[in-house]
């Protein structure tokens, strides 16, 4: 497929779908590298598309270049600050590059949008407890195990922060 895709942008460069698909083929199959030539050039033509951005943000991430994933998160939120794919893939950017502040803004965002979502609480209470607040994070990882005991990552940082 990426062969007729770039068949497609030798006959017709300003074809931007071509380079949107190929992108996110590339990416799909975890050739980040080479996915930022194709999304790049997908947002330089488009700028309004916010997959497109949040993909090649999620790329450059992927191959460490956490300055330019961000740079792109930021735009994809900008142009739809109400997706949660998007939020979440910013607020986890920020937990993995130790801005834990500016992440549980936006797993907070997350939880006022799907409050049963396990995983952004999960990642909340981790924030909550890299900047040392301790007793929020082990209450929301109790109010987790209530709407799910079964929980294991709950159940292994509740351990973890009670030291067993």
């Amino acid at each position: 497929i990426i062969e007729i895709l770039n068949i497609c942008i030798e006959k017709n460069p300003a074809y931007i779908p071509a380079y949107a698909l190929t992108g996110r083929i590339l990416f799909e199959n975890g050739r980040y590298q080479e996915s930022i030539k194709y999304l790049e050039k997908t947002v330089f033509m488009n700028p309004d598309d916010d997959m497109a951005s949040v993909f090649l943000g999620i790329s450059y991430f992927n191959t460490g270049n956490t300055h330019m994933a961000e740079k792109y998160l930021k735009r994809a939120y900008f142009l739809n600050p109400n997706s949660l794919m998007i939020i979440l893939n910013l607020a986890f950017l920020y937990k993995s590059t130790g801005r834990y502040t500016e992440a549980i803004e936006l797993y907070e965002k997350v939880i006022k949008i799907n409050p049963d979502d396990l995983d952004a609480l999960n990642d909340l209470a981790l924030c909550y407890a890299m900047i040392g607040e301790k007793a929020k994070a082990k209450n929301i990882w109790e109010e987790i195990l209530k709407k799910n005991p079964d929980y294991q990552p709950a159940i292994m940082n509740l351990k973890i922060l009670q030291g067993e």
